[in-house]
């Protein structure tokens, strides 16, 4: 067994794509509004909802802070296996 400072990790960096508020997406909050709850904080728009909770001030911020921002992704065992679950 090593000091954790020395343990080694294999691992990646892997660049995806990212749709940013497209139509599929606003189809999702209109059935979600309509269907869930019409009245939830972060409807009709999520990323006015993000914009607003971390007090940026627009959102163009919003995309800078998540298309700069690098992402841990680790299998959790569930639904979500792969999603990022923290940022580094």
């Amino acid at each position: 067994m090593c000091a954790a400072k020395d343990l080694q990790v294999a691992s990646r960096i892997v660049h995806l794509p990212l749709s940013w508020d497209d139509p599929a997406c606003q189809l999702a909050i209109e059935k979600y509004m309509t269907t869930v709850r019409k009245d939830a904080p972060w409807c009709p728009s999520n990323l006015e909802f993000i914009r607003r909770i971390n007090d940026l001030p627009n959102l163009d911020e919003v995309q800078r802070t998540v298309f700069d921002a690098s992402y841990l992704v680790m299998g959790l065992g569930d639904v979500y296996l792969g999603a990022p679950v923290a940022t580094t």
